[in-house]
């Protein structure tokens, strides 16, 4: 079995919980838009990295299934606005959200998707200071992809941009994301505050590397 074939076996429990979170329901057009991008596909790796991390500490990566959907959730909406931003087109040859529902819909598709994340989270089977320290790491984690974001967008109107100010871009636009699934899904493993930070670090270096 392939790394690729093995990250996706890993991933199936999270392709369910996203089905399940994001099924159709009224007004359509919204719940549709919501589901285009995560549903038509991803490499998963965010949600992957919280599961791997809970295991690593001794954990039962069962319990990490919500956290992990609730990861690939804001990871997806900060795609939605992403293409929004950028008027792309394409997002990994699927057709951008706002291509076919329009700007106004895909925008609200986001803001669905940043909202789902925290009910996923809400159904953790945990106790409820790690709920509570997950959800502010989430909102800390999102609040930190848009600085990373705005970042990049001011950097279009440089003409130079230095290689320390490019890399914490992409720390905190791409890898302060693969932090939190560490740190989370080592906190729902039952690993300390500490323990999870050192593997929030580990993982934060790894995303630097696949960006």
């Amino acid at each position: 079995m392939t790394l690729k074939e093995k990250i996706a076996e890993k991933a199936k429990p999270v392709e369910i919980a996203l089905a399940k979170y994001l099924k159709i329901r009224e007004p359509q057009k919204l719940y549709k838009a919501t589901a285009h991008i995560p549903m038509a596909g991803g490499k998963r790796l965010r949600p992957v990295m919280a599961l791997i991390t809970c295991e690593m500490v001794g954990g039962n990566s069962n319990k990490a299934i919500p956290f992990a959907a609730a990861l690939e959730a804001i990871h997806n909406f900060t795609l939605v606005h992403d293409d929004v931003m950028d008027d792309d087109d394409l997002r990994h040859g699927v057709a951008a959200c706002h291509t076919i529902y329009g700007l106004s819909t895909a925008i609200l598709a986001g803001d669905t998707l940043f909202s789902y994340a925290f009910e996923m989270i809400t159904d953790c089977e945990v106790s409820s200071d790690i709920k509570s320290d997950l959800v502010q790491n989430v909102a800390y984690t999102v609040r930190k992809i848009a600085e990373g974001q705005q970042m990049d967008l001011d950097f279009e109107e440089r003409e130079t941009v230095a290689p320390a100010e490019y890399l914490e871009m992409v720390r905190l636009k791409t890898s302060i994301l693969f932090g939190s699934a560490a740190y989370g899904g080592a906190r729902i493993g039952g690993a300390d505050a500490r323990k999870a930070l050192e593997l929030r670090q580990m993982a934060i270096e790894v995303g630097l590397g696949f960006q």
